[in-house]
């Protein structure tokens, strides 16, 4: 809500530095590279985070999004 999406990122860059596999942060992340600009990286951290839990639909839909 605050719009502090580099700050947010930079946070979940630190998480997934330690924890690699933690889908909902890569999701997070790409959420934030989005309202970065920055939708290129964000599908990759969406791609990410379909791929490490494919039964979470909205990981796909925010992939799709950007097509």
């Amino acid at each position: 809500r605050l719009r502090r999406y580099q700050e947010a990122a930079a946070e979940f860059e630190h998480i997934l530095d330690s924890a690699p596999a933690n889908h909902y942060a890569h999701y997070c992340l790409g959420r934030c590279l989005v309202r970065m600009g920055e939708p290129k990286k964000a599908a990759g951290h969406y791609k990410m985070a379909a791929w490490l839990r494919p039964e979470v639909t909205y990981y796909q839909d925010a992939l799709a999004s950007l097509q």
